[in-house]
């Protein structure tokens, strides 16, 4: 009878320690104090295929682009207000990719290193400005 007795002290006592050491670290836990960014961890941007949405400048120390890329708006490059589509702020180098001319790149310009001339596509040939 003794014996019963006290498993069943000990059993209670070893439940009742192990709930006293679940409401500690319960209580120690304190949840986020607002809702991201406010008072908390910044918005992270995400990996994914769903377009995301920064509403304010973003800075990176280099940047690569996978793809097709497209700016939905005016590129500024040495300057910070560019008035037109592209806005180059310096000199601009152009090479030659080696693309054949066609319709689709009707309007392009390469630099031929062969015959040192600026060259544009009609749509058809290239021909030297």
């Amino acid at each position: 009878m003794k014996s019963s007795s006290f498993k069943s002290f000990f059993s209670t006592l070893f439940v009742l320690f192990v709930g006293l050491l679940f409401a500690s670290a319960l209580q120690a836990w304190t949840g986020p104090t607002g809702t991201a960014p406010s008072n908390n961890v910044p918005i992270l941007i995400n990996v994914g295929t769903t377009a995301q949405v920064k509403n304010a400048g973003l800075s990176v120390n280099a940047l690569a682009s996978y793809g097709s890329d497209y700016v939905q708006s005016k590129v500024g490059v040495g300057t910070q207000s560019p008035v037109v589509a592209l806005d180059v702020a310096g000199a601009l180098k152009i090479g030659d990719g080696g693309e054949t001319c066609t319709s689709g790149l009707s309007g392009a310009l390469r630099y031929n290193t062969a015959t040192q001339a600026v060259q544009y596509c009609n749509g058809t040939v290239w021909g030297s400005l």
